[in-house]
């Protein structure tokens, strides 16, 4: 097996595979030359999973299908592999959550969460489809024609191209294979177009070769493009998520995690609350991509690793919050405000003194003063302060750098308004909230029940230094 990391494909040694799948967050899964299942990790390496299949999709960590040789449908729980609704010859799952699939019948059909919906034909028989989000599908017909699912008008569209095999990530990047194995890169002139803008905003170089984390970026919670401006945040609704919880954490719509009362862990399946066995915590934090960190109650810090389970990660004192914006941006704080990040193998420290901090999906950092508590953003060097809310906060979450939200000692809750350089209190009262990459709120009200809420955020202005 070989990958590509910047600029040339590395050997990847250990493993013979006749598939292999990568999601957006660098997650990788295969199916060896003997129909076992197999994960890589940077750390373990690879690693055999009980099961057998005969192709594999990944869409992140957390979001992980399978077809059998009899065209069994199976989704991975973090555990095993829980057999789903009817039968595939091939399935795909995107970075945002969406599976496509193709039906021994040849049908293309596309999962809801409660069941299969046909989509309307190409006109050919695809034998192979790739999804990388809901607005982003190829497939490849058995003449080896490729389409590309035009998800306005719900048609698919010939693409001018032979090719054995394509794949497409969550931004839209699109990877094909011509009959002499050659791979040819294709991308949208919009994608091109805000990427570039991206790149000129001083964003993208804080995640160098971590393209995907950009592209998840360019689209709002529903899948659809970004223009030039965001829409107003409304709370137009209120999703009970029946369960009682002390913390909660956010890293998108398809990513939660929370702590009942006892420090038990649960993770939200679209549907309902799951518990996680093998730990009791006492802080949890979920990123974007899936990653999950957290603190037990003997004061380890730890993450769960959808293959492993728990993982003790190294702590450097004593922590007692921990902030996951991504697999590569962990962030945590001591009880006498030291502020640290994770760098891979061990924490480095970073100045200033903080109560509480919080990393976001694209690579942006808050927390809240040791001294003030009042609410203060990262620049990559030095801290900033924002203007003060009027009470003093407690709890600060940001999902991404113009989706910040806060919470003060009486429950009072504020949201950041960057156009404005300012804050807006929020006609509610919450113990906790949480907010992810893609502008989905969580909070927990006075009687510790989780609530749902849609929005999205909007520009940044400056803010002023503040010296720890």
């Amino acid at each position: 097996m070989h990958q590509f990391p910047v600029q040339r494909w590395e050997s990847v040694p250990g493993q013979r595979l006749r598939h292999v799948a990568v999601g957006h967050d660098g997650t990788v899964w295969g199916i060896n030359v003997d129909g076992q299942v197999v994960h890589f990790d940077s750390t373990h390496g690879w690693t055999v999973v009980p099961g057998h299949a005969k192709q594999i999709s990944c869409g992140s960590a957390v979001d992980v299908w399978a077809v059998t040789t009899d065209r069994d449908v199976l989704r991975w729980t973090g555990k095993g592999w829980r057999q789903m609704p009817g039968t595939l010859q091939y399935v795909s799952v995107g970075g945002d959550g969406s599976v496509w699939g193709v039906t021994p019948q040849n049908d293309i059909v596309w999962w809801n969460r409660e069941g299969w919906i046909t989509r309307p034909s190409a006109g050919v028989a695809l034998r192979r489809i790739s999804v990388g989000n809901r607005d982003a599908v190829y497939g490849v017909s058995e003449e080896n024609d490729v389409y590309k699912w035009d998800a306005t008008k719900e048609t698919w569209n010939h693409v001018d191209l032979k090719t054995k095999d394509v794949s497409v990530g969550l931004d839209g990047m699109a990877l094909a294979v011509d009959g002499s194995s050659t791979q040819f890169r294709a991308k949208e002139s919009k994608l091109k177009e805000h990427m570039a803008a991206w790149q000129s905003s001083g964003i993208y170089e804080r995640f160098p070769n971590v393209e995907d984390k950009i592209g998840l970026l360019l689209e709002d919670k529903w899948g659809r493009m970004l223009e030039n401006e965001w829409t107003t945040p409304t709370f137009i609704s209120f999703t009970k998520m029946a369960r009682q919880l002390q913390k909660i954490s956010v890293g998108s719509s398809v990513s939660m995690w929370g702590l009942g009362n006892e420090g038990e862990p649960y993770r939200w399946t679209g549907e309902q609350w799951e518990p996680v066995p093998g730990q009791r915590l006492r802080h949890v934090s979920v990123g974007a991509d899936g990653a999950m960190w957290g603190i037990n109650d003997k004061d380890k810090v730890v993450r769960f690793d959808g293959v492993h389970g728990w993982v003790v990660e190294k702590g450097r004192g004593i922590f007692k919050q921990i902030s996951c914006g991504s697999t590569v941006d962990v962030w945590a704080s001591s009880a006498n405000g030291h502020v640290y990040r994770w760098m891979g193998r061990d924490w480095q420290r970073i100045e200033g003194c903080v109560r509480y901090v919080s990393a976001g999906g694209d690579g942006a950092v808050w927390g809240i003063d040791y001294e003030t508590n009042n609410a203060i953003r990262w620049d990559g060097q030095r801290w900033h302060f924002a203007p003060p809310v009027g009470v003093p906060l407690r709890r600060v979450s940001i999902g991404n750098r113009n989706a910040v939200y806060a919470v003060g000692e009486d429950n009072t809750v504020y949201k950041w308004k960057p156009t404005e350089h300012s804050w807006e209190h929020i006609s509610l009262k919450s113990k906790d909230v949480s907010v992810g990459l893609d502008g989905t709120v969580i909070t927990i009200d006075q009687k510790e029940e989780a609530t749902s809420h849609p929005n999205q955020p909007q520009e940044e202005k400056r803010e002023r230094v503040c010296v720890c």
